[in-house]
């Protein structure tokens, strides 16, 4: 799993959480990601009203603390809880991407293919969790 984190985030997950923690409205805005992923209407702006901060200002101490802006974040992390219930192997991938927040299989897909370079059935295929 490490391997994922750090293609998703760039390093491993424990270590960008730990950034986050460091500016108090960055953690609220990292725990309403954990907490509300599965929320397709979670935006910018929800996260800048939680954290009592603008939008604009937000995404520029994300990118300054991360690299990521919300939105490359958020679906980052929803792509990282996808791959968690792809290891279940009781999910479509269907149910897995609106479980996950995504509005849609293709955008899913898209997304997956985006930051991991292959396709969800395919990295299910060559992962060492699918026995």
């Amino acid at each position: 799993m490490h391997d994922i984190e750090h293609k998703l985030f760039l390093e491993p997950l424990p270590v960008l959480v730990a950034r986050l923690n460091y500016r108090r409205r960055l953690a609220k805005t990292w725990e309403l990601v954990v907490n509300s992923y599965d929320d397709t209407g979670l935006s910018l702006q929800k996260a800048a009203n939680v954290s009592c901060i603008h939008k604009d200002h937000l995404n520029v101490l994300l990118r300054q603390t991360t690299t990521f802006t919300f939105h490359q974040l958020l679906v980052r992390y929803r792509i990282f809880r996808a791959i968690r219930m792809m290891e279940a192997k009781n999910y479509s991938f269907l149910e897995i991407a609106l479980l996950c927040g995504f509005t849609s299989l293709t955008s899913f897909e898209r997304n997956f293919r985006k930051y991991l370079g292959t396709t969800p059935r395919e990295f299910k295929r060559n992962s060492l969790f699918d026995g």
